[in-house]
């Protein structure tokens, strides 16, 4: 069973409003997925404990949380021991989520308005979940998984696993690259997010995908774009202008270091994506483009060409279906990104996509 990649599919608004029979944690009943696990969520079950994990006050999210996950291999017990049990709350917190997935309770259902019975029925389903983002990119993630899953098994959902991603935060580049053309020897690869663009080189042999090399990741300039004061045709056009600099920058540094590089480029976009247009409801900087535009990939496109002056594609990807491309032909997965909220994807038959070489990697 499928269903349509829109923003309704969010995890975030899963609301575990109860799990009957099910002892609960204090602190999960009444909350949805983003006030559980999300940046924000894990911030604040760390900040109560930043004297027991000797962590600077002054920190800010993003600088705390990667302060924390060196916490868990710290070899003063204190602080070690400290860190585990936040990281196993919190990945609880995941794994109690999954399960109000799995099981479907009427209380829950009632609870996201937005879904049928078909997102439902499709979750139920589900028996491999594949976590990437830049949570689960430390020492987190794999303990994670294992808290999680121990969550499912507890409660008799034992043919059920949940495993990291062996690129993590790359993962929508990964699956993205999947989308080059068969022909290609190398290419380049986008994921524009909310707040950083992270680009990647790769290299095939004989349409197999070998690796992605990361290149530096750049800072998105329009993040202010998700305010409603800047909600402008102006400010829309300058979005889309600044994504074209900076693939027109990234494509002419590489190519004046010799060899063609791939005139197909797989763009992942913080975005929910339809028929080449970011879809308006989820919100965010992207869907402004929509006031210039009512097709962003095609819009890409045209100003690629002209400014490269040769013809230039744009395969425009929503970020979650980037990542879930990784895992084309998969049965019964989903794959969920743990970032600043959660991000999903769920694979579908893959044909015609690059298949990736056994020692596939990006470095």
């Amino acid at each position: 069973m499928s269903i349509l990649i829109t923003p309704e599919i969010s995890l975030n608004r899963v609301v575990i409003a109860d799990l009957p029979g099910v002892k609960l944690p204090e602190g999960i009943r009444g909350h949805n997925a983003y006030q559980l696990v999300s940046v924000m969520a894990l911030a604040a079950m760390i900040r109560p404990q930043l004297e027991a994990l000797q962590l600077d006050p002054n920190l800010n999210e993003n600088a705390l949380i990667r302060a924390f996950d060196d916490c868990l291999v710290s070899t003063a017990e204190t602080v070690r021991s400290t860190a585990e049990k936040i990281a196993q709350d919190f990945g609880r917190r995941f794994g109690f989520i999954l399960l109000a997935l799995q099981r479907g309770d009427a209380v829950n259902r009632q609870a996201r308005p937005e879904w049928d019975v078909t997102n439902w029925e499709h979750w139920a389903g589900i028996r491999h979940v594949w976590l990437g983002g830049g949570l689960v990119s430390g020492n987190l993630g794999a303990r994670m998984a294992t808290y999680a899953q121990a969550v499912l098994h507890e409660n008799e959902i034992v043919d059920y696993t949940v495993k990291v991603a062996p690129y993590t935060a790359s993962l929508p580049m990964a699956g993205a690259a999947r989308y080059l053309p068969a022909d290609a020897g190398r290419g380049l690869v986008f994921d524009f997010g909310g707040t950083s663009i992270k680009r990647g080189f790769v290299e095939l042999a004989g349409g197999i995908l070998t690796n992605i090399q990361r290149l530096e990741s750049v800072q998105t300039p329009w993040s202010h774009l998700t305010s409603e004061d800047t909600d402008s045709v102006e400010n829309a056009q300058a979005l889309i202008d600044g994504m074209v600099a900076v693939i027109v920058d990234t494509y002419r540094n590489l190519t004046g270091k010799g060899g063609d590089i791939a005139d197909t480029i797989p763009v992942s976009l913080a975005a929910y994506v339809q028929d080449g247009r970011p879809l308006a409801k989820q919100g965010g900087a992207y869907t402004r483009a929509n006031q210039v535009t009512d097709n962003l990939e095609r819009e890409l496109g045209q100003h690629l060409s002209k400014t490269l002056g040769h013809d230039i594609g744009v395969k425009l990807l929503h970020d979650g279906s980037a990542a879930a491309a990784v895992y084309a032909g998969e049965r019964r997965t989903a794959v969920i990104m743990i970032g600043t909220a959660l991000g999903i994807g769920f694979p579908d038959a893959g044909g015609g996509l690059r298949q990736l070489a056994a020692d596939f990697e990006v470095r």
